[in-house]
């Protein structure tokens, strides 16, 4: 009986650890833009996007924590904003690659360029397993968590 317990356990463990990614290192997958918000459908142009990597949370606290982060900008027209990025950093040096694992990715797209987040722009927080698979974040709903640009 203790026997098939320890055989169960272990199985569990197994499955657990790889729902939360293998810890392997793997490239960064590139991160597309899909924002169909009210706030989307209203802008018109080009603008300044901003997504981190991060372990724990998107709030401003927890941001300076981002294993990646990437610039780069998105066109947004009556349909919606869209754009991608794919260079990432950690403290201004390039990287190309992170642990597998589940993060939070944190977008924001600063719909009204000023120099500072506010409730005019559009953020995203979705919480993904970050594999060498591309990621899209559709869901722009987050709350406004940080007063300054993310950089």
């Amino acid at each position: 009986m203790m026997r098939w317990f320890l055989i169960s356990l272990f199985f569990i463990a197994v499955v657990g650890c790889e729902s939360a990614g293998s810890g392997t290192p793997v490239n960064i997958p590139t991160v597309h833009i899909s924002c169909t918000s009210d706030k989307c459908k209203s802008a018109t142009g080009t603008f300044d996007l901003y997504v981190n990597i991060a372990p724990y949370g998107c709030a401003v606290d927890q941001i300076g924590l981002s294993v990646a982060d990437a610039t780069g900008s998105v066109i947004c027209n009556t349909s919606g904003c869209t754009g991608s990025v794919s260079s990432w950093e950690d403290n201004n040096s390039s990287i190309t690659q992170i642990e597998s694992r589940t993060y939070d990715i944190c977008g924001w797209i600063d719909l009204n360029t000023s120099i500072f987040k506010d409730s005019l722009d559009a953020f995203s927080e979705e919480t993904q397993l970050v594999t060498e698979s591309a990621i899209t974040l559709t869901d722009w709903g987050a709350a406004n968590y940080s007063r300054h640009k993310l950089r």
